[in-house]
């Protein structure tokens, strides 16, 4: 048993309820924020564990925001060829923050983060970056 499954067992059963009473299917992976590994100060556990242990598959990868930007950028208009990430109409808040998403000044490579616009651009960001986090490909070199 992991830490998470010793201590604080109200918690933890409450965040699983609440995950597994989505109305959509089980993701093939959870592509979250790296800090997620840090351990919380009242409960001792770090949220990727707890993810871990209600069974999900965990991905996370270091990238520089500018850089994850990129790769959002890239996935939704590609200089060739068609996009490969499309955003569903349901999606309200995203595209709302994707559209208000703004830089303090045109010369900065870190957007403004202003905690209404921010956080759901971070987390498709998170997403798209750690899509192959720890996968390994043979190149055949």
């Amino acid at each position: 048993r992991g830490p998470s499954q010793r201590r604080f067992p109200q918690e933890r059963e409450a965040g699983y309820t609440q995950l597994k009473s989505r109305p959509y299917p089980k993701p093939r992976f959870m592509g979250v924020d790296p800090s997620g590994k840090q351990v919380n100060g009242q409960t001792a556990l770090s949220y990727i564990n707890l993810l871990r242990d209600a069974g999900y598959e965990v991905r996370q990868r270091p990238v520089l925001i500018r850089d994850g930007l990129e790769v959002m950028h890239a996935a939704l208009a590609p200089a060739i060829g068609e996009p490969t990430l499309y955003i569903h109409p349901r999606c309200h808040t995203l595209i709302k923050s994707m559209t208000n998403y703004r830089y303090a000044h045109p010369s900065d490579e870190t957007p403004l983060k202003d905690s209404i616009n921010d956080h759901s651009v971070d987390a498709l960001r998170y997403f798209l970056t750690s899509r192959t986090a720890g996968e390994t490909k043979n190149r055949g070199y």
